[in-house]
């Protein structure tokens, strides 16, 4: 199924359960980040990240890429995912992020786009540094790099056993998917709110399940014509 949202077309997929849209936030400090999306295409229940710590708020900065809105992440702002989640992950899922890195990561080993709530519960998304992007769910497997001052597309997808990641449409490695559970989600941080990076993050979207191919393609050219990177 699709929907159009400013001429752009829009796939829907069954399993969408994240979908955290930062076109949509109001210029300022941002402690509460709704997610419009999933409240547009009728999710149940309505699940809004907030601030993980008191008084670190990231900001939305108008027309910060193609046109939109986006989130600044520094080390005062995070945000996390907990009460109303909703959600309990331990196979098959795909997830996207669309981000830019603004200088290099304090720590360039590990800095996370995001990741769960605790140590036992290890799921995210390293944003780059001298390490590359990684995808993490208790086994690592490193992709392509990605330096600062440019904006990436980067999807993960895990079945069964084994993963795989992407940057901007090109596959970059695949390995073991590991057997962490996702409980909670922390933006903007490792699980402890260490190991941050200084990010522009413009959209987040998880689902339950292994997307198809196709439809892993579809959401990647969506927001690639939404957010002007180009897709191979």
């Amino acid at each position: 199924m699709y929907r159009y949202i400013d001429l752009i077309k829009v796939p829907i997929f069954s399993n969408l359960v994240i979908d955290f849209d930062s076109s949509n936030v109001p210029t300022g400090s941002v402690a509460n980040w709704v997610n419009l999306q999933n409240k547009f295409a009728g999710g149940s229940p309505n699940r809004d990240a907030v601030q993980a710590t008191s008084a670190k708020q990231p900001v939305s900065t108008s027309n910060l890429k193609n046109g939109r809105n986006g989130l600044v992440f520094t080390a005062a702002s995070l945000m996390e995912l907990v009460s109303t989640f909703g959600i309990s992950v331990s196979s098959d899922c795909t997830m996207f992020a669309v981000y830019k890195l603004n200088s290099t990561p304090v720590n360039p080993n590990f800095s996370f786009v995001f990741d769960g709530i605790a140590s036992s519960n290890r799921h995210g998304l390293l944003a780059g540094g001298s390490n590359g992007i990684t995808s993490y769910r208790t086994n690592t497997y490193p992709g392509g790099g990605i330096t600062t001052d440019t904006s990436n597309l980067v999807a993960s997808g895990y079945g069964g056993t084994s993963g795989a990641l992407y940057k901007n449409g090109v596959l970059q490695n695949a390995g073991a998917a590991g057997t962490n559970t996702l409980t909670g989600l922390r933006i903007g941080s490792r699980w402890d709110g260490a190991s941050y990076p200084d990010m522009n993050l413009y959209q987040l979207i998880y689902y339950t399940r292994l997307l198809t191919e196709a439809e892993r393609k579809a959401i990647e050219v969506y927001l690639g014509i939404k957010w002007g990177i180009t897709i191979s």
